[in-house]
């Protein structure tokens, strides 16, 4: 007998066959079952291991025994003439069947009911890791570089698409283009971004020809879930994309949500291809974040609106470009709500459900009603956020805008689950760190703060917004070399940029230290003469050298010029017209000159005021005092103080001006005891005004206490040795 003849009379094969089937079974049903019960990957895997490892034994116990109804005996002292190797046979042909009929069985089941599907950001469940993806930028194969934003433009518009499917978590665009041109292993960014999945792919593009080439890509092991590559004509761009995204989608969400109803994925609204094009360059120039790019972004879109006057996404684009603007300068904020907001009304008038056009045309104005009068505005609008988020979770300016809107009005707890949320999909986002920390910060989280702040400085090394908030948050601590190192850097980032140099200025010349204030000013002038922060610089450099005429002279024209605040500039300017004129006596001429040149300035009660007014009321209690019988002057405090109460916040939240209200109300211990707690407990470097703030006339008699007087002259011996350490500081930067 031949060994073929012999294996198959021992049922070698046949325990091969029922083994090998049995085997695939239990592997099916513990994969399946096992992770319900919290059980760690290495189960499943040690399991795998262990059913491979026991075939051969088992192949060898085939050959080695037979099963006798006296039980298992050696193949050699079995009887052949009693041998049962046929009924043996059949049984396992039987176990054989079976695995195979209950595994289908099994496998059908669990495709049929699936798994639950897994709740959106909005609901706080997580969405699986398997059910992500991050679209990297395809590689641009044209032989003009100048077709790289037509390579971008199809990734940036492939991941809006695939941001529709509600059970996928894709990988925000920021975060995904920070591995552009990066050769780098995929399990590696997919880790950095943690996804599960990566879609990769090149373009090349040759007169009104398109290759396209994409591939979805397991991480974990590289398998190429789906491929495939496009020849085609230019005007078929749209298919195109319409196809790629449908068969990404399909393929994560029948594999891995447990399939369900094929989502329709909305793809960019225009089928002109001039339109479309012009588009793609508009998305490169908003990526580039500067003041010509935007006025390149602009002439784009309008030239995509004017061949496709329906292209609603052009219409957002246009809109955001302009509220970018009005942020930058570039526009006054009036004329920017009005362009955006009528781009936006025609979106929305004509696509009901676009979320994306609610959310911007809400934060238009939002900010619009903040500058121009409504200081509630924000948190009016949260319940508004909230509903847009529920509808569209994916919604990235919503949850942002509804993040800092709940810092500032401190809820620090929820507006920091927002920033979770987004930075779940956008990780590698310098800006959504850096407006992370500028909430903690208004949320008074200073460490959470210092460490957003850092991220997004580790992130774009060259942005010198980073670097100047990293300095504020040292000033908070205490540190005035780090405000100053930082902030030096800051300015080196970006020369051109004269509001950097003008903060810097104004802290050295708050210590004194003139001739490197000048250093400083000087680039703001240099920049930008009639700045209205160049202009509060040579006031404060004044004020600082004692020439009180000059000081009030240009606090007078930075008054009456009524441009727009930065950075507080116009508050400053008020704050110090009203203590020179105080000092000077003249509280009467004062009250009217404000009166005449800002409009609204005396009613503390009024709600429709700009936002750099009534920053600018809570420097007028002690000209209101001077100038106005007291029950007159109590009246418009307490008005201001009821208007703070309806925006959420209490007059004793703010120390500064809270002492003026106390002193100015003959309660000179009680503002003594706020100074002491709440003002020079703080180091010298966060309260670096307070030999002006303590020369004022409203406090002479709170100085004279004699516990914040031992307090002020140990304060005055800090100052002295902050001085010295930025002299030392500079010293060490010269050449």
């Amino acid at each position: 007998m031949s060994v073929f003849d012999e294996l198959k009379r021992r049922n070698v094969f046949r325990v091969a066959a029922a083994y090998a089937v049995v085997g695939w079974l239990v592997v099916e049903v513990a994969t399946t079952l096992l992770p319900t019960f919290g059980a760690p990957e290495w189960v499943a895997k040690a399991l795998v291991v262990v059913i491979a490892l026991g075939f051969v034994p088992a192949i060898i116990v085939a050959w080695a025994f037979e099963l006798t109804p006296d039980g298992i005996r050696r193949e050699s002292q079995v009887d052949r003439q009693a041998s049962i190797t046929r009924e043996t046979g059949r049984k396992l042909d039987l176990v054989t069947i079976a695995a195979v009929i209950i595994g289908v069985g099994f496998l059908g089941l669990s495709r049929f009911i699936g798994s639950p599907a897994p709740a959106g950001p909005a609901s706080g469940a997580a969405v699986p890791m398997d059910a992500s993806v991050a679209v990297l930028p395809f590689v641009n194969m044209s032989d003009s570089g100048e077709n790289e934003y037509f390579s971008d433009g199809l990734t940036e518009t492939l991941l809006h698409m695939l941001a529709q499917v509600p059970e996928l978590k894709v990988a925000a665009r920021t975060s995904s283009f920070a591995f552009k041109g990066r050769q780098q292993d995929v399990r590696e960014i997919a880790s950095a971004l943690s996804v599960a999945h990566v879609l990769e792919g090149s373009v090349q593009r040759a007169g009104d020809r398109v290759r396209i080439t994409a591939q979805l890509i397991r991480a974990d092991d590289g398998f190429h879930v789906w491929s495939e590559s496009y020849d085609r004509t230019l005007s078929d761009i749209f298919s195109i994309q319409d196809e790629i995204a449908t068969s990404v989608s399909g393929a994560l969400t029948h594999s891995l949500l447990g399939g369900g109803d094929v989502v329709a994925i909305v793809s960019i609204d225009t089928e002109n291809i001039g339109a479309y094009d012009a588009y793609l360059k508009a998305l490169s120039d908003i990526a580039t974040h500067s003041y010509a790019s935007l006025a390149s972004a602009e002439q784009q879109l309008k030239q995509a609106l004017a061949l496709d006057p329906g292209f609603s996404d052009a219409k957002i684009g246009l809109a955001h470009v302009y509220m970018r603007q009005a942020n930058t300068g570039m526009l006054p904020i009036e004329e920017s709500w009005r362009r955006a907001g009528a781009l936006l009304d025609e979106v929305i008038a004509a696509h009901p459900d676009n979320y994306e056009a609610q959310a911007h045309a809400l934060i238009n104005d939002i900010e619009y009603h903040v500058q121009t009068g409504n200081s509630l505005a924000e948190v009016e609008a949260v319940p508004q956020l909230r509903d847009i988020l529920s509808r569209s979770p994916a919604n990235q300016p919503a949850r942002i805008q509804l993040a800092r809107t709940l810092a500032f009005f401190k809820q620090p707890d929820e507006s920091e689950e927002h920033f979770r949320i987004l930075l779940e999909t956008d990780a590698l986002n310098p800006q959504l760190h850096w407006l992370r920390g500028d909430a903690m910060l208004n949320a008074g989280r200073i460490d959470d703060a210092l460490a957003a702040f850092q991220r997004s400085a580790e992130l774009e090394p060259d942005n010198p917004n980073a670097w100047a908030r990293i300095g504020d948050v040292r000033r908070q601590q205490g540190d005035a070399v780090g405000f100053v190192d930082n902030y030096q850097r800051a300015v080196d980032k970006d020369p051109q940029d004269s509001e950097l140099a003008s903060m810097l200025a104004n802290y050295l010349f708050l210590f004194g230290l003139i001739e490197h204030g000048d250093e400083y000013l000087n680039r703001a002038a240099a920049i930008a003469p009639s700045h209205q922060m160049t202009a509060v610089s040579r006031m404060l450099r004044h004020r600082s050298l004692g020439d009180t005429d000059a000081a009030l002279e240009v606090a007078r024209f930075v008054i009456a010029d009524d441009g727009e605040s930065r950075h507080r500039s116009f508050a400053q300017a008020v704050a110090a017209f009203v203590d020179l004129s105080l000092a000077r006596g003249e509280a009467e001429s004062a009250y009217l000159f404000l009166e005449n040149n800002v409009p609204g300035i005396n009613r503390p009660d009024r709600t429709d005021l700009p936002l750099k007014v009534v920053i600018a009321q809570s420097t007028m209690f002690p000209l209101w005092y001077a100038a106005l019988p007291d029950d007159q002057a109590e009246e418009k405090i307490a008005d201001w103080e009821r208007s703070l109460q309806i925006a959420g916040f209490d007059a004793s939240d703010q120390p500064y001006d809270y002492v003026d209200i106390l002193a100015l109300r003959g309660d000179t211990a009680g503002a003594a005891d706020i100074v002491l707690e709440s003002l020079l407990s703080r180091p010298p470097a966060r309260f670096a005004d307070w030999q002006h703030y303590f020369s004022r006339r409203p406090l002479a008699k709170v100085v004279a206490d004699p516990r914040v007087a031992s307090e002020l002259d140990r304060y005055a011996a800090e100052t002295d040795r902050l001085r010295e350490s930025l002299l030392a500081h500079f010293a060490s930067r010269s050449p």
